[in-house]
């Protein structure tokens, strides 16, 4: 039964979309500081509140689970790459850390879900 890691994982994802949602302006101003457009920024924004709450739901209750997770590891790789590889600060080492750790989750999902 992988209900509680499919739940954790997923509340990871669901606080970080809603922290973007309370706070849009500034993740916007954190896509636009790595040199951005302003109306990318905000579908970037507004995609990952998506990708993430969607995913989230879907993998909490078992549909598509694998598809889900899938979309959450790229999701995750795709923010560790854009805005966490300065290897010269220890907090976004240990952003880097947690987020292969994540990573290693959902793919402990997928091997061991039938959807």
């Amino acid at each position: 039964m992988l209900i509680l890691p499919r739940l954790l994982l997923s509340i990871f994802f669901i606080v970080l979309s809603v922290d973007k949602i309370l706070n849009f302006g500034d993740a916007v101003t954190k896509i636009e500081s790595v040199g951005i457009a302003t109306t990318i920024a905000v579908l970037a924004v507004s995609l990952s509140v998506a990708i993430g709450l969607l995913a989230s739901l879907f993998l909490i209750f078992g549909f598509y689970t694998k598809t889900s997770a899938w979309m959450l590891i790229i999701f995750t790789i795709i923010g560790t790459i854009s805005f966490h590889i300065n290897f010269n600060n220890e907090a976004e080492i240990l952003t880097v850390l947690r987020n292969l750790a994540i990573i290693g989750g959902l793919l402990h999902i997928i091997l061991h879900s039938e959807t």
